[in-house]
């Protein structure tokens, strides 16, 4: 049982199927869904709240867990992982290769590397072998 000083704080752990009391729109989620494992705090009373949490939508947050916040929308979520997977899915612009963003923004004003972003792949600098215009070559 919880002290009186103690809030029964719950979390969605089945993610992107509803808003609970207009949070996801408080945040400017794209779709008004709450994705999993963003802690929505302490039950408002709302109509379906006993039925959420009786079909597993929502569960409490565990007594030695974590929280770690969002920090484009300042949501708050059960794990690292769980705000990882909802700014790749909700924050992330879609159809952008990785290796484009980090040649957008692997330089700084000084011509210097990032060294974040180092490609270990291999493939940023075989594209930029084949993109080269050798102008003391003659063709």
């Amino acid at each position: 049982m919880a002290k009186a000083n103690e809030k029964e704080l719950y979390w969605v752990r089945i993610g992107h199927l509803f808003d609970y009391d207009g949070l996801a729109r408080q945040h400017g989620l794209p779709k008004g869904e709450l994705p999993r494992g963003a802690i929505i705090g302490e039950l408002r009373g709302c109509l379906n709240d006993a039925l959420m949490v009786e079909d597993g939508h929502l569960e409490k947050v565990p007594a030695d867990a974590h929280p770690v916040q969002c920090g484009i929308c300042e949501l708050w979520f059960l794990t690292d992982g769980m705000r990882t997977a909802h700014g790749n899915r909700d924050h992330r612009p879609r159809r952008t290769p990785d290796l484009a963003v980090a040649a957008a923004s692997g330089h700084d004003p000084m011509g210097r590397y990032d060294p974040a972003l180092i490609d270990v792949t291999g493939d940023a600098e075989e594209a930029d072998r084949e993109s080269l215009i050798h102008w003391d070559q003659k063709g």
